[in-house]
């Protein structure tokens, strides 16, 4: 383009925008008096535009006060930059754990040792063991000496069997899941921590699906087996469990996990012959869950209280610290029955059954009762204490006599 058709472009835009602004000051001028001085008297109100100086004013309280105009919108500039990334939410996740006390955190029964089969020790964890000696023990981990090292965990199990030579001897660490519709159908993982206390030992997993009482047959499925060294060492297993379709669920179904560590030859289809070993084993970090991956380890809860409270929808204790501590509140109902009511701290499993140890008496009058379970259910239990001397209507306090390992407890176990 040249000199001259650019001079030409330029005086038209330069008329169009002069055109423009008498346009717009036009309209703001509109009713106001156009002049290089200011009116002489003006009304409250007047407005003045200065041709000299291109301001608009309108007379108020006596003055000329300067009005501003607001101009046209400009373009949107552009856009900022990003700005840093937030800090991360806390996980709202559930734990895919379904293992309660997986990590031998809680232990409402206090277990030290015990040879008796069938008896649970830590919550929700039983253990069976027949033919020679079988004991199941709670053990604590050294500072930093624990099982992983990015868990600092504060107990684990422990079994230690000798002596068994029969074909149906068993020893196993187990833990019902409730219910047996848990995980049915799907892939899933089993993840623990082992050592043992000698040798190279084994232990075989299986996952059970009991339908209970009234339903269709015990469907055992062994997972495989886990060789043990001296040191800690975690171990994963995956299966998929079969479909209920065409199964009949009866009463207190349950998902079994068993640890075997010991079987006779009769046991050899469920362990994948395993066979009978002599030996101290050491389990932690049990975790069962959806799908082919061992994940890190987890408890059922985000956290121990919320561990303790998952227990004791199976098992309640409540018990005492010291001699003659009170356990409870109780009315008397005749001269030798009173009664307590006592909300349970979690919703049961189901109406829990009662037992005790130790003796008590009222710390009014020492008069030595025997509990017994009256009524209740899930969330309340009735209990009756029996003795004699006690004055109808009057309240107790019922504490242990002279024996601090005193207790009463509900369980609800499946």
């Amino acid at each position: 383009m040249s000199l001259v058709s650019q001079i030409a472009s330029l005086a038209t835009r330069i008329a169009t925008e002069v055109n423009s602004l008498r346009s717009e000051l036009a309209a703001v001028v509109a009713g106001a008096t156009v002049s290089d001085t200011a009116p002489v008297s003006p009304s409250e109100g007047d407005q003045w535009f200065d041709s000299v100086s291109g301001t608009m004013f309108v007379y108020y309280d006596s003055y000329w006060i300067e009005v501003g105009t607001q101009g046209a919108v400009g373009e949107t500039g552009p856009t900022g930059a990003t700005g840093a990334t937030g800090a991360a939410g806390s996980d709202g996740a559930l734990s895919p754990n379904y293992i309660i006390n997986g990590g031998f955190d809680v232990n409402q029964r206090a277990l030290t040792s015990t040879t008796t089969s069938g008896s649970f020790g830590f919550d929700r964890w039983s253990f069976l063991g027949t033919d020679g000696t079988v004991t199941y023990s709670a053990q604590t981990f050294s500072l930093g000496a624990y099982a992983d090292v990015n868990y600092e965990a504060t107990n684990f199990a422990r079994i230690v069997t000798s002596g068994q030579t029969a074909n149906n001897a068993r020893a196993d660490l187990r833990q019902p899941v409730e219910d047996v519709k848990s995980l049915a159908g799907q892939e899933v993982t089993v993840s623990f921590w082992a050592k043992a206390a000698s040798g190279s030992p084994k232990i075989a997993l299986e996952v059970s699906q009991n339908f209970g009482a009234g339903g269709s047959s015990f469907n055992p499925k062994y997972f495989g087996q886990a060789t043990l060294s001296t040191g800690w060492q975690r171990f994963a297993f995956t299966a998929t469990l079969d479909s209920l379709s065409g199964k009949t669920i009866g009463v207190r179904p349950s998902l079994i996990v068993d640890l075997w560590v010991s079987a006779g030859s009769n046991n050899d289809a469920r362990t994948g012959s395993l066979g009978i070993q002599s030996n101290t084993f050491d389990i932690w970090g049990v975790q069962l869950e959806a799908g082919d991956t061992a994940t890190s380890f987890k408890r059922n809860s985000s956290n121990l209280q919320g561990e303790l409270a998952a227990c004791q929808r199976y098992y309640i204790r409540f018990g005492s610290s010291a001699a003659y501590d009170s356990v409870c509140i109780a009315n008397g109902l005749t001269t030798t029955t009173m009664r307590s009511q006592i909300p349970l701290p979690s919703e049961m499993r189901a109406a829990p059954t009662l037992s005790t140890s130790g003796a008590f008496h009222t710390a009014t009058g020492n008069i030595s009762v025997t509990p017994s379970l009256a009524t209740g259910n899930s969330k309340l239990s009735s209990v009756t204490w029996t003795g004699t001397g006690v004055t109808a209507y009057s309240g107790y306090y019922i504490r242990n006599n002279n024996n601090a390992a005193a207790y009463f407890d509900f369980s609800a176990e499946l």
